[in-house]
């Protein structure tokens, strides 16, 4: 969809039969924009082909003082938080085409509404509020490291839906104890320290797509 000009209601209406006031009595009206997206999607991408979500930020710059949502966010370009605007992206990823679809976008607000809340409660809401519109098929949702908290993985799991994500650097990964308990002081939680690339302490359940998992 193209034309010359302005994207005017006098403009529009040069291009299509309809009349100026058509066109301004339809933009006054509310649009459910993640169920056009939906629907765009599900023309788009055919069932047979694999799909997961994917659930991102992505920061642009933004001066003045007025702007709705203007605070400190982190830019990936320069590795650092700077000042401007943030949006948080729910997309339908085309596994065997390798395109993503764009399902939903949230602008990040620079505070939560409850003092004890951060950033990624905002992700998590975001997330919540719109999954419902995503494939039937969909169960794996793939983020980056800084999702991978157990406030947003736990929230996710609530809503029927499997993480898939890259751990920070300090993670700590432990293996819980499963021998037996002593029987006097406080009973042990953990079993030591998860290395990774060694595998000899997990236990082999299938395969999947040719993929092992453990």
């Amino acid at each position: 969809m193209c034309l010359r000009g302005r994207a005017t209601y006098n403009n529009l209406s040069r291009y299509s039969k309809l009349n100026e006031k058509t066109y301004r009595r339809w933009f006054g009206k509310k649009l459910d924009f993640i169920e056009f997206n939906r629907l765009g999607i599900h023309e788009v991408i055919p069932a047979s082909h694999e799909k997961i979500a994917a659930l991102d930020a992505s920061f642009m710059e933004k001066s003045g003082e007025k702007t709705y949502g203007l605070g400190k966010f982190y830019n990936s370009k320069q590795s650092k938080a700077e000042k401007g605007l943030e949006i948080s992206t729910l997309a339908v990823i085309d596994v065997d085409y390798n395109t993503a679809y764009h399902l939903s976008i949230r602008q990040t607000p620079t505070q939560a509404k409850n003092a004890e809340e951060t950033r990624v409660h905002e992700y998590l809401k975001h997330f919540k509020d719109d999954c419902h519109a995503l494939p039937k098929d969909v169960r794996y949702l793939v983020t980056d490291a800084y999702y991978s908290k157990q406030t947003f993985t736990h929230g996710v799991l609530e809503c029927g839906y499997h993480q898939i994500g890259k751990l920070r650097r300090d993670a700590n990964l432990r293996y819980l104890f499963t021998g037996q308990q002593r029987p006097k002081g406080r009973h042990k939680r953990y079993d030591g320290k998860l290395i990774i690339g060694d595998i000899s302490r997990l236990n082999f359940v299938g395969e999947y797509n040719g993929a092992v998992s453990g």
